[in-house]
């Protein structure tokens, strides 16, 4: 419903309690007057509990296995959104599917090296169980037949990656 009522040519959708970085905000909003990509994303500090590593950053070809924009440091045109608008039977997964439809359609990523917001962990994308359930069936309604052969790679990626830890030791 908001997407429809914006009248900007980007949309940041920003949860309860999370903020934007007055620095990386700025930064990003001078990127976005003088480029036309559809998605403009910039990396997002984690703060709470599950906060792991403290940073999010966004990553275009990661989208073929997990969810890698973050949406709380991500500007997407609002024509897009209209274009390809949020999965409403998804809870979680809603922003993962706009994003992997946007790279499949070979829509523009830009990225930025500047945190943009801070995004306290926790709500409903904490439902781990759910999020992967709803990740997987993106996964297997928007690739198909090579969603297959992607999880053999990162299957063979995260054992490589198991091995040598083991290694060293």
């Amino acid at each position: 419903k908001g997407v429809k009522m914006a009248s900007g040519r980007y949309v940041l959708f920003l949860n309860g309690d999370d903020s934007l970085s007055s620095e990386g905000f700025l930064c990003a909003f001078r990127r976005l007057e003088i480029c036309n990509a559809g998605v403009v994303s910039g990396s997002c500090h984690l703060d709470g509990e599950d906060a792991v590593n403290g940073l999010l950053t966004p990553s275009v070809w990661r989208l073929l296995f997990i969810n890698s924009i973050p949406h709380p440091s991500t500007f997407v045109r609002r024509d897009l959104l209209i274009e390809f608008p949020f999965r409403t039977d998804f809870r979680i997964a809603a922003d993962y599917e706009f994003f992997l439809v946007s790279y499949l359609n070979r829509v523009r990523f830009e990225l930025l090296d500047d945190v943009v917001s801070n995004h306290f962990r926790g709500g409903a994308s904490s439902d781990v169980a759910e999020s992967m359930r709803e990740v997987e069936q993106v996964r297997e309604e928007r690739l198909g037949w090579k969603k297959g052969g992607l999880d053999i790679i990162s299957g063979t990626y995260r054992l490589v990656k198991r091995l040598a830890k083991r290694v060293d030791v």
